[in-house]
């Protein structure tokens, strides 16, 4: 879902910030990036330290990076809250399912 919902507003994101398209490409990728390369990691992470423990923690960190990457004002500063977003999610996915 966060992937679709970004997709959906590039151009609106392009026109607020004047983004090229190296930039918008990173917006998309770097939470991919960050999700697939800490998905396993996270949720190793979760067993060991406990699911509902990470999962409080990721969704606090999630929320902060949402709120950050909505009031960006920058494209850097907006592909790097999209990063940590891909970072926090990784846990969000495998502890809910573990729940």
């Amino acid at each position: 879902l966060d992937l679709t919902i970004v997709n959906a507003s590039l151009v609106s994101i392009q026109r607020d910030l004047n983004a090229d398209i190296n930039q918008l490409q990173w917006i998309m990728a770097g939470f991919g990036l960050m999700f697939c390369a800490f998905l396993v990691t996270m949720g190793r992470l979760a067993d060991l330290k406990g699911h509902k423990k990470i999962l409080n923690i990721s969704l606090i960190g999630f929320a902060i990076a949402s709120i950050a990457a909505g009031l960006s004002s920058s494209c850097t500063i907006l592909i790097y809250m999209r990063m940590i977003q891909g970072f926090f999610g990784s846990a969000i996915l495998p502890c809910s399912a573990a729940i």
